[in-house]
């Protein structure tokens, strides 16, 4: 591990943390009218600390002069390569480590009370996506329709609200089928962090951000029974799957950029869609992946 780099990306941190708070009058965390503060505010930890060239620092805590002159003497070879990587993976275990910190120290506009010219909008996000499996070499399909729901009460103009995730993955098909027996297919998606930002513009429009706050993986476990024994079951599993993650990246607009409609007094809906797409999956088959989705805000929450 590098320590060196690990304490600087610390005291980083930190710094950035006490310096948002210091900004922050003692009478002002529970109505906030400074855009430029709320955008600070709710920036995601890599916005705020991920570029640190600005303080003379490599991603390493190193100063960069004296890292590029290390970098000029050492030769170009795997063994550089392969330390390199590691750097990678420390990097971002760092940098988890550094957001968890941050957020414990940033100010929680979650559980503000609306100020005097602001009010309370519930934000409510559905989507339900298909994604429909053809095997290269069999008649068989199977069809799986995904489906979630987040939601959070926006207490004031700009306001970020967390929660976890239930996914839903019901399967219809078969992976296989034969005359004495056939494989069926249970998919499961455990709870995903999730961070929706609302921040209100004109009168009738605003903008909602939605982020999963870690990876969506998919648990794939087949099941066979047989006709022919009807007491032996053959069950087996394999590495998670990533079908619904690649379905979210391709919606439109993206999750992290909507503009939603709005009305005074009035609930509002707008929409995103997940076109229509055939990814290869070789050298098993293929899917063919779709989707809509629906953000809806009522006011009052």
């Amino acid at each position: 591990m590098n320590l060196t780099g690990l304490i600087s990306r610390r005291i980083l941190a930190l710094t950035a943390a006490v310096l948002l708070l210091a900004a922050i009058p003692h009478e002002g965390l529970a109505q906030v009218d400074d855009e430029e503060f709320i955008d600070e505010e709710t920036a995601t930890v890599e916005e705020l600390l991920g570029d640190q060239s600005e303080y003379g620092l490599t991603s390493d805590g190193q100063p960069r002069e004296a890292q590029e002159e290390e970098l000029d003497d050492e030769p170009a070879d795997e063994e550089a390569d392969a330390d390199e990587d590691v750097d990678e993976e420390q990097r971002a275990l760092d940098d988890e480590m550094l957001g968890e910190e941050v957020d414990a120290l940033l100010p929680d506009l979650e559980d503000r009370e609306p100020g005097a010219d602001e009010a309370r909008w519930g934000i409510r996000i559905n989507a339900a996506i298909r994604a429909n499996y053809v095997f290269n070499d069999s008649p068989d399909s199977f069809v799986i329709k995904y489906a979630f729901e987040v939601e959070g009460q926006a207490n004031a103009d700009t306001a970020v609200m967390r929660g976890d995730a239930t996914i839903n993955a019901d399967v219809e098909g078969f992976l296989s089928r034969w005359p004495t027996g056939e494989c069926s297919l249970a998919v499961s998606i455990p709870k995903v962090p999730f961070e929706i930002t609302f921040r209100k513009g004109s009168e009738d429009k605003g903008s909602v951000s939605l982020k999963f706050r870690k990876a969506i993986m998919e648990d794939w476990k087949s099941s066979c029974s047989f006709t022919d024994a009807p007491g032996a079951r053959f069950d087996t599993s394999g590495p998670p799957e990533k079908w619904l993650a690649r379905a979210i990246e391709k919606a439109r607009p993206p999750l992290r950029a909507i503009v939603a409609d709005m009305a005074e007094g009035e609930e509002t809906t707008s929409s995103f869609v997940i076109p229509k797409e055939v990814i290869d999956d070789p050298p098993l088959g293929s899917v063919e992946i779709e989707g809509t989705g629906v953000v809806t805000i009522t006011p009052g929450g």
